[in-house]
């Protein structure tokens, strides 16, 4: 279970500086947080796991639309998008762990 938050750290602690970030204006919170969701769906995609960011693409663009400055709603969205990522990947361990054990 430990490893399986080391390897999913980043997908959870990204959306919540994306948020933290803006939110109380800190701009280093911000842009580290984008960073670690732009991390996180590059080593997707490199793994395999996903073969093209089409949906991340989707919800940036949607952000881009939404929130103004457009950078901003870019990182919004991608950190919803990654936010979704994390709590599926959650949800699946959570429940592959709960049904082990009955």
């Amino acid at each position: 279970m430990r490893m399986w938050w080391v390897f999913n750290g980043g997908a959870a602690l990204g959306p919540l500086l994306v948020l933290g970030g803006l939110s109380f204006g800190i701009p280093v919170a911000f842009a580290a947080g984008v960073a670690l969701c732009c991390l996180d769906e590059f080593l997707a995609i490199a793994s395999g796991a996903r073969s093209t960011p089409v949906m991340a693409a989707v919800f940036a663009v949607a952000g881009e639309c939404l929130v103004t400055p457009w950078f901003a709603g870019a990182g919004l969205g991608l950190a919803s998008w990654t936010a979704i990522g994390f709590l599926r990947n959650f949800a699946t361990r959570q429940s592959s762990v709960w049904w082990s054990l009955s």
